[in-house]
């Protein structure tokens, strides 16, 4: 389950069918919460419509995840694929609306759409290539070379055996 406020936009959620809990009850006050669901496509108004508070409706959703009651539940199927539903609807919704404006009064908008239903032909892929002469690199290279030349460690003298506290056996 998605904490709190990690609930990706337009995730589809069921509970798990092999979960052995037992499962939630159907919500009486779904209707409502529902109903506004698919009008905002917001958690908090349809909640607030059911007269609920949203940990309930995540409850309802999700199951008892940390519960410390003796009985734990999972998550009601129907409502979590009622829930799904709601928000595909809020979805068309908006992308209709969206594209009526589009057809009207937004050729920028339009073209996002068209981009997106045809992109082979509106949003063709970019190739880039990159070219550079001889002399160019050659310039690179020996910047290249100067520089590893400076960052290269000095040599260090090795240590002796005197400069080594305890025992020292050579292999």
């Amino acid at each position: 389950m998605p904490r709190l406020n990690e609930e990706p936009l337009g995730q589809k959620w069921l509970p798990d069918p092999d979960d052995p809990r037992p499962e939630m009850p159907y919500p009486l006050w779904a209707p409502n919460f529902l109903a506004v669901l698919r009008e905002t496509g917001n958690f908090s108004f349809g909640s607030e419509a059911a007269g609920v508070d949203l940990t309930t409706v995540r409850r309802y959703r999700y199951g008892d995840v940390q519960s410390t009651r003796t009985i734990s539940y999972r998550g009601n199927a129907i409502f979590c694929r009622e829930i799904n539903d709601a928000l595909d609807h809020r979805t068309e919704a908006l992308t209709f609306s969206a594209m009526k404006r589009a057809m009207k009064t937004s050729d920028r908008l339009a073209m996002f759409f068209l981009r997106a239903m045809q992109p082979e032909l509106y949003n063709p892929p970019r190739i880039v290539e990159h070219t550079a002469d001889q002399a160019m690199l050659a310039r690179v290279d020996d910047m290249r070379a100067r520089l590893l030349a400076r960052l290269a460690p000095a040599e260090l003298p090795a240590p002796s055996v005197s400069d080594v506290d305890g025992e020292f056996t050579e292999i």
